[in-house]
């Protein structure tokens, strides 16, 4: 409060209420003397010249208008007064054939830059009610002549006495004010410039203004390209008078601009401030451009340069709280002069007259003020016509107290006092404004720590995303029966047209008969033939057979003539196309019904069955082995990702709380010494700070009136330290220990994140190794119930290729024969093995859901017709409910028993398939029947576990992203709210060390050596 009372009111009597609080109240003896080396003005003065802006305006003769607003947004002017009529006619604004004609349009007074958007701009006022002139002093302009404006101060108020229209008093005045001013529109062209400037521009009279800014100021564009308003220190060209003639030269100067308007009205109002010469060869001819002439004001000149000519240059002059970053000065203060080696800024307020004191403080301070002619300064008007003004300026810059405000001029001499040491120690550590060292480094540990959790986060999400990826692996599972099932099925439909075809020549059945049975084979074996195609062609683009293919042939036998065949080697995809390619022939021949058994083809798919079987059954066991391996790893890689990021976060986690430890232990030091402090020492300092209190509650001028000595300081430190010393004898040695809650909160909340973080790792980590431990059993149980599907038409295909070994394939080798009882026994025994598995899917140990376990119930025990595919079902509905004796109504659990029975009857009965029966019906369409069935068992299933990992990963992946976004909001209160708090913190505990007893600070030398441990720590330079 104080501090802003002096901002606004820089008098003496503020300054030493300032300087006394300081140095008594906060002990902060560098701090009054840094306010002891700003300006200050003496009260009566600074009373008498602020109150005389008031006075203008509304004094005894005022300068005002009466306007009023027609319908159109125009203001008229209907009334001026005297003092009105007379400022415009020595500004030269008004014509003598306007003098006294007052219903005048407000317009012609106004600059051209603001005349396009005046009416827009009343409207705006009107709709919302605010203006900055409205009530209150700003700064305006009236328009002189053509682009030419003059800088006043107005303030406009609703006139209350008219009530029919809207009526207003616009007040207006002189401004005192040294800037210059220049407006410009979109395309950089002047529009308007300030009086004071209009004779320093470098231009062709005969043009006018219409010239671009860029010729003053170079380089305005890139100055408007940016986002910012203010620039120090920038080239401004003007003229200046030399040797009785006008030239060119380069200035440096502040540069303010102000954008103004939108869209074709949008312009610049560009302000310059502190104008200044670059060169100093000829320093009577660069004082500043806009510097009025000392010569208006008589009498002074003389004794400003005889002061000039005392100044010591080499000091800077300083400001009130220049050099202390806690105290930021108001952007509005008074007579503040802001100056170092890169800018210099002077602050504008409504009581623009103090101003007129910083000119010649600002004249002293750069050695300008030169016995230069008044032909050669360039001419302004802004107090020749104000004679009472002249007579107040003389006589403050005669005024030696003007000139010297405090008691000491020099930073020499405090640095003479014994305690200055101490004194810049405690200063420095309470002034700077970086945040401790430990938080820093807490709040670097503090992000490693989130980009820890953030990638961990991250890859258990991608991680999760790859189990739809092993779903489909399971779906490769069934590539045996992908391949061999068409392919035996394939068969056992050509078996079926043979055995009628052939008990119709045998005359065991008639024709009608024949029809009748022959009606589902021919029916639906183009769809077979189609199954198998496309069934072939999805094979070949699985990389599993890239993997077999691999430098690897297969030897395979083709007919050359009479049954007498020749070998080739060939790699699967071959061997696959030329399998398509044979069957297609064999399936015209069925079609045709003439098959020819001595036909190549017919030839091909026999000589080489039990190759064409091997091959694509090792299919099967390199599926199931890689997909196992590749759990086996994934389970592997979890583990992996999952252990370093434990270790790191728990490290992290303990170094950020030792990181806070760290923190706390400075603050806790401070408080230490508090709480530590004897009572002799505290009394002693309530004492003083009593005595304080009295003298300003009761003599309050004795404070005003303060004066900062050193060496009076000195000699009352020196009484007091005698007396200290006295007291530290007496000293109670017992100590208080410190609990730091914000310590214990800390580390609660970090170890419970971590702790949040861990758990949730860990049980992410056991459902995905849970998942994976169902998984290989799944695999495994999923590629056996495709396998059925394959076994059953495998079994009736080889049964009717050994019923015909001797009448068919009688140039099958003895060896190939044992191959095909080989291959007959080996699917009758995995058949066998299945139906005695009791396979229950609903057990712990598989993936399967509800619904699959369900879905395999109704395969076992209902019909297996109603899970035929659609084309099927249509096809046999006269002939699946009678095939295999109707079982096939049954289930799974029912049929699988019958074929292993029936097959082992006709073994016996045919003596090992050496007879062939002659009254077989309905068994091999059953056979096709269960071989479609499994496709269906196998889609259930396969979809089923899909479903059910998309659950699993939506059910882990979710509270991954929750987390994610709680991490996130962590790290952002942590941000906005913790680590603002923490540099309050730091803050609040450094400026609250001038609250010590001023004993502890001065004379505690084990006070001072922890300061300066504290400084070292936290990296403060000296």
């Amino acid at each position: 409060m104080l501090l802003n009372r002096y901002n606004q009111f820089p008098t003496s009597s503020n300054q030493n209420i300032l300087k006394y609080f300081s140095l008594h109240i906060l002990n902060d003896y560098i701090d009054c003397f840094n306010i002891n080396k700003g300006k200050a003005f003496e009260d009566d003065k600074f009373n008498q010249l602020s109150g005389q802006m008031y006075h203008k305006i509304f004094g005894i003769n005022p300068a005002y208008f009466i306007t009023e607003l027609n319908s159109e947004f125009d203001v008229i002017i209907t009334k001026k007064s005297s003092r009105a009529l007379y400022l415009l006619e020595q500004w030269k604004i008004i014509q003598s054939e306007q003098k006294y004609h007052q219903n005048t349009d407000l317009n012609i007074y106004l600059p051209e830059y603001v005349q396009f958007k005046h009416s827009s701009l009343i409207e705006t006022f009107l709709n919302d009610g605010q203006n900055k002139y409205y009530q209150q002093q700003n700064l305006s302009f009236l328009k002189q002549q053509d682009k030419v404006m003059l800088p006043i101060q107005i303030m406009i108020s609703m006139n209350q006495t008219n009530y029919d229209k809207f009526s207003f008093l616009t007040f207006f005045y002189e401004s005192q004010d040294y800037r210059s001013y220049l407006v410009v529109d979109k395309h950089f062209e002047i529009m308007n410039i300030s009086t004071n400037i209009s004779d320093s521009l470098s231009m062709n009279e005969s043009k006018g203004y219409q010239y671009n800014i860029t010729k003053i100021i170079p380089n305005f564009q890139q100055l408007v390209s940016t986002h910012q308003h203010q620039f120090y220190n920038q080239e401004i060209k003007l003229v200046k008078d030399y040797n009785y003639s006008k030239i060119p030269s380069s200035f440096t100067g502040n540069i303010k601009i102000e954008r103004k308007f939108e869209n074709q009205h949008k312009c610049y109002f560009v302000e310059l401030d502190t104008i200044r010469a670059i060169s100093k060869k000829i320093q009577g001819e660069n004082s500043p451009i806009f510097m009025q002439s000392l010569t208006q004001f008589p009498g002074s000149t003389q004794k400003i340069l005889n002061v000039n000519s005392e100044i010591n240059n080499s000091e800077d002059k300083m400001i009130p709280y220049f050099d202390i970053d806690t105290h930021p000065i108001p952007e509005n203060s008074l007579c503040i002069i802001q100056q170092d080696h890169i800018r210099q800024t002077i602050n504008q307020t409504d009581t623009n007259l103090v101003c007129t004191l910083q000119m010649v403080e600002i004249g002293k301070s750069h050695n300008v003020f030169e016995p230069l002619s008044q032909k050669r300064l360039l001419h302004s008007s802004k107090y020749s016509h104000d004679e009472d003004m002249k007579k107040q300026v003389n006589k403050i810059a005669e005024d030696d107290e003007f000139l010297e405000i405090g008691s000491t001029s020099s930073v020499s001499a405090i640095r003479r006092s014994k305690y200055y040491k101490k004194f810049e120690i405690i200063t420095i550590l309470m002034k700077s404004k970086k945040q401790s060292q430990k938080i820093i480094k807490m709040n670097k540990f503090i992000f490693l720590y989130t980009i820890v959790i953030f990638l961990g986060l991250i890859i258990q999400i991608l991680m999760i995303e790859n189990l739809e990826q092993f779903v489909e692996d399971i779906k490769t599972l069934s590539i045996r029966y992908d391949v061999v099932e068409p392919y035996e099925s394939f068969y056992v439909s050509r078996f079926s047209q043979v055995n009628y075809r052939e008990q119709l020549s045998g005359g065991f059945i008639n024709a009608s008969v024949y029809a009748q049975l022959t009606k589902y084979p021919f029916s639906t074996f183009e769809f077979m033939y189609e199954h198998l195609r496309d069934s072939m062609y999805s094979v070949l683009e699985r990389r599993e057979i890239d993997q077999l293919s691999k430098d690897q042939y297969i030897t395979i036998y083709f007919l050359n003539n009479s049954y007498v065949g020749y070998s080739r080697n060939v790699t699967i995809r071959s061997l696959s196309n030329i399998l398509m390619n044979y069957q297609y022939d064999f399936k015209l021949g069925l079609t045709i019904r003439n098959v020819a058994f001595d036909s190549p083809f017919f030839y091909f798919t026999s000589k080489n069955y039990l190759t064409i079987k091997h091959t694509f059954d090792g299919l099967n066991k390199i599926v199931l082995d890689s997909t196992l391996q590749r759990s086996n790893l994934e389970r592997e890689k979890w583990l992996s990702v999952l252990l370093p990021f434990i270790i790191i976060s728990f490290l992290l986690c303990i170094i950020i709380i030792n990181s806070y430890r760290e923190y706390n232990q400075i603050m806790n030091s401070i408080f230490q010494y508090l709480m530590d402090l004897d009572q002799q020492i505290l009394d002693d300092e309530k004492k003083r700070l009593q005595k304080h209190l009295s003298i300003i509650n009761n003599e309050i001028e004795k404070v005003k009136k303060f004066e900062f000595d050193i060496d009076a300081i000195d000699v009352e430190l020196e009484e007091s330290n005698n007396q200290i010393n006295r007291n530290n004898a007496k000293r109670d040695v017992k100590r208080f220990k410190i609990t730091n809650n914000y310590l214990r909160t800390t580390a609660t909340i970090a170890i419970i994140h971590n702790f949040l973080f861990l758990t949730f790792y860990v049980v992410i980590f056991f459902l995905i190794k849970r998942y994976f431990e169902k998984y290989d059993q799944t695999a495994i149980i999923f590629q056996r119930i495709s396998d059925l599907g394959v076994d059953i038409p495998t079994l009736y295909a080889q049964r009717e290729v050994l019923y015909r070994r001797k009448l068919r394939y009688f140039f099958l080798t003895n060896e190939e024969i044992d191959g095909v009882y080989d291959v007959f026994f080996q699917a009758y025994n995995k058949v066998e093995e299945f139906s005695q598995l009791n396979i229950d899917l609903s057990s712990i140990n598989y993936l399967f859901d509800e619904n699959s376990v369900n879905f395999y119930k109704s395969i076992s025990t209902g019909n297996l017709c109603e899970f035929q595919t659609d084309q099927f079902k249509e096809l046999s509905n006269s002939t699946c409910e009678l095939a295999m004796n109707g079982n096939l109504l049954k289930g799974l659990s029912q049929i699988l028993p019958y074929i292993l029975y029936t097959l082992k009857t006709q073994q016996f009965d045919s003596k090992n398939f050496t007879i062939l029966p002659t009254n077989t019906r309905l068994e091999l369409e059953g056979a096709t029947i269960i071989g479609n069935v499994m496709s269906t068992v196998i889609s259930e299933l396969y979809d089923n576990l899909l479903i059910s990992c998309l659950k699993l990963i939506n059910f882990t992946q979710i509270p991954c992203i929750i987390f994610l976004l709680f991490q996130v909001i962590c790290i952002l209160f942590y941000i906005i709210v913790m680590n603002q708090k923490h540099k309050q913190q730091f803050q609040a505990i450094k400026q609250s060390i001038f609250l010590f007893p001023r004993q502890t600070l001065i004379f505690d030398d084990q006070f001072y050596r922890n300061f300066r441990s504290i400084i070292k720590d936290e990296g403060i330079q000296q």
